[in-house]
């Protein structure tokens, strides 16, 4: 148990209260769902770190990749290429809650789920529902900035301006994200 504990537990934090977000509908087409501040928050606030369990980048593109493809969309995959962050269910969906787990570690899902430690361990995703403003002039729109530590496999994610309520969260995603599916349908 305790091995699974370690191993598929969910990191990340929420530093500020959830009441101060909320996820709604996107302002840009084709892009879900969106975070926005529900409250005015100032320069330089620590959202939290972005959640996810952490995995081996190579072992996940073989086995939850191939299994749940949608997860690719909210995976946050380190600079070094070493591991990623999965904040996503066993089918590759965003809940509310990240419980952990691992449907190809034997018992993981069970131990970790909502019945066991999960009532205990568990993190909220809204971070995971930050997108990145539109390619066509929207970078000034671009209000969270992350700090990665490839150490401790943590990312921070820090607002780079004051942001007014109601305001959507936008951050960059980076150079080697791929955007070839941008104003599709």
């Amino acid at each position: 148990v305790s091995v699974v504990f370690w191993c598929d537990r969910p990191k990340g934090l929420l530093l500020v209260p959830p009441s101060h977000l909320a996820v709604s509908p996107s302002s840009i087409p084709g892009a879900g769902a969106g975070l926005f501040a529900a409250a005015p928050m100032s320069d330089g606030t620590v959202l939290g770190t972005y959640p996810g369990v952490e995995r081996d980048a190579e072992s996940f593109v073989t086995t939850k990749m191939q299994d749940a493809p949608r997860c690719a969309e909210y995976v946050w995959r380190f600079g070094d290429d070493a591991a990623v962050l999965d904040p996503t269910d066993a089918g590759g969906e965003i809940r509310e809650v990240l419980y952990g787990g691992a449907p190809y570690v034997p018992l993981s899902d069970l131990i970790m789920g909502p019945g066991l430690l999960g009532r205990f361990v568990n993190v909220n995703t809204a971070l995971c529902r930050i997108n990145e403003p539109p390619p066509d002039g929207g970078g000034d729109r671009v209000n969270v900035r992350v700090v990665e530590d490839i150490e401790k496999r943590t990312v921070a994610m820090i607002l780079s301006r004051d942001v007014e309520a109601g305001e959507e969260l936008f951050m960059d995603y980076g150079k080697t994200y791929d955007r070839s599916t941008y104003g599709g349908p």
